[in-house]
């Protein structure tokens, strides 16, 4: 009974845009503690964008607000630009995470700028589905 409801707790839990057939790599690691993660498993192009999911995990930064942040998010390869399409945010409460959806005219296309961890992604992301 006990594994049940745990088993019910996380597919509550789980994000509205997991992906079933995750696969995590780290990508970089923050001057605060915070790690980058890329799941390799939601990685789909289209074209020259590809889109994916990232998670920011700020368990281990103490001056964090959110202490997980996970991203769906298209990057375009040929612009180097990215746009977040949606977002879970865990706060340091404990609760359930918030979501947010943002459509093509409230988070348009951004560049992204040389050294830095969206670089890092997007280079990874775009080498991966070649």
């Amino acid at each position: 009974m006990r594994i049940a409801f745990i088993a019910a707790l996380s597919v509550i839990a789980a994000p509205a845009f997991a992906n079933a057939a995750e696969d995590w790599v780290e990508i970089a690691r923050t001057d605060t503690g915070g790690i980058i993660y890329v799941d390799n498993g939601s990685l789909q192009r289209s074209g020259n964008v590809v889109q994916g999911v990232e998670k920011w995990d700020h368990r281990n930064d103490t001056d964090a607000k959110h202490r997980m942040i996970v991203i769906r998010a298209a990057y375009d390869c040929r612009a180097r630009s990215y746009r977040i399409k949606s977002a879970d945010f865990t706060d340091v409460d404990g609760q359930p995470p918030e979501t947010y959806n943002w459509t093509e005219a409230e988070s348009t296309f951004q560049p992204i700028e040389k050294g830095s961890i969206a670089e890092s992604i997007l280079d990874h992301v775009c080498a991966r589905t070649q």
